[in-house]
């Protein structure tokens, strides 16, 4: 029994101690959690300030960096392929940007020269373009207030307004033509963008794979599994999103720019590009395209078989669009609302301007998969399920 005695004496007491400290933690505990919950989200809210400040102030120099990342990420695929191959990432990534930004500059050689005369007509050709239309519109709509006017026993003429109107068109049109060929002739940054561009996208894909690497070791130790998997989805998401909506856009600009020269359409290159960029715009981008196209056709044909030829050419690109390319190609597993994406441009073109409209895309497509996030916890919380 003496022997037991220093047993007990000696193992005991850590027992009480230890089940003290176990309940001083819990009743102190939540307070401290709150409290550090705030506090990282005052630094994060914070820090987002502070970045949104210092892209705006460095706005004019993004746009060369901007870009290189974004093909980064496309072409980091085709990198990591390679690199399984044996090659080595420098080398990789060198080969690819020299390929990739070649093909560009080919691109641009062959389509430069054609696409710079159709806009230069096109700003040239802006008055008679007005004209036509304005003549088109009141011989078209002559008969229509004819008729009114014998109704209402009034004499048999078109309203002056219609002049007017389109003068005032005329005059916005030229204010758009003459900021674009402002902007355009900003011979540095064309520079920057052409030079800096491939510099940074080689960067980029060479250092990819080590960059997130060390982003990864960086993640705090109770939520990294947490953080990988939804970057894991941002990663889907944005990937099937960027790639698709490019091969789309590719494809219709192809489709529009063929068809339209086999119908003789003034500037059909210009308009079946825009027609493909601005299927990324959605539903805005769509309409634009439409608009235009069908005010050259107008003033073009007027209104005879050319004219609804075209409309239905238009029509068919949608068809194809929405029931055919997006779904097999972007697919429906992406899961990112156009009216959502629509916000994320218009807001990042606020912000940044073309810049913030570049960057709008892949943001956009994360905070949805963020928001997704938020409302499974939420829908698993004891808060949404307590009566």
């Amino acid at each position: 029994m003496d022997q037991d005695a220093p047993t007990r004496t000696t193992t005991n007491p850590p027992f009480p101690r230890a089940r003290a400290a176990a309940t001083d933690a819990v009743v102190i505990e939540p307070a401290t959690l709150w409290q550090a919950r705030w506090f990282h989200l005052v630094m994060w809210l914070a820090l987002f300030t502070l970045l949104l400040m210092f892209l705006d102030a460095v706005k004019p120099i993004l746009l060369p960096f901007v870009l290189g990342a974004l093909i980064a990420y496309l072409v980091n695929p085709a990198a990591n392929k390679l690199e399984r191959k044996g090659w080595h990432r420098g080398v990789a990534a060198a080969v690819i940007t020299t390929g990739l930004f070649a093909m560009l500059v080919g691109l641009v050689v062959w389509l430069g020269p054609l696409l710079y005369h159709q806009v230069a007509e096109l700003f040239a050709r802006v008055p008679a373009l007005i004209r036509e239309l304005e003549v088109n519109l009141r011989d078209d709509t002559a008969p229509i207030f004819r008729a009114v006017n014998e109704l209402n026993g009034k004499a048999s003429d078109t309203p002056g307004t219609l002049g007017e109107l389109i003068q005032r068109g005329l005059a916005s049109m030229g204010a758009v033509a003459s900021g674009l060929l402002a902007s355009a002739a900003n011979v540095l940054n064309i520079l920057a963008l052409l030079l800096i561009t491939p510099i940074v996208c080689f960067y980029f894909i060479r250092d990819w794979t080590g960059v997130v690497d060390k982003l990864n070791h960086l993640l705090p130790r109770a939520y990294a599994p947490t953080i990988r998997g939804q970057m894991h989805r941002i990663n889907n998401t944005l990937a099937a999103y960027l790639r698709g909506q490019l091969t789309v856009m590719m494809l219709l600009a192809v489709f529009y720019a063929v068809i339209f020269s086999i119908l003789q359409l003034k500037f059909a290159i210009l308009l079946g590009l825009l027609a493909g960029v601005l299927v990324i715009i959605p539903y805005v981008g769509t309409w634009i395209s439409i608009a235009l196209g069908m005010m050259v056709a107008y003033g073009q044909f007027g209104i005879d078989t050319s004219f609804w030829i075209l409309l239905s050419v238009y029509g068919v690109g949608q068809i194809l669009e929405s029931q055919v390319l997006t779904p097999k190609i972007v697919g429906d597993k992406v899961g990112v609302h156009p009216l959502w994406m629509l916000f994320g441009m218009l807001a990042g073109g606020v912000l940044l301007g073309v810049v913030g409209v570049l960057l709008a895309v892949p943001l956009t497509a994360v905070i949805s998969v963020l928001v997704k996030f938020i409302i499974e916890r939420y829908l698993e919380s004891s808060l949404y399920h307590e009566k």
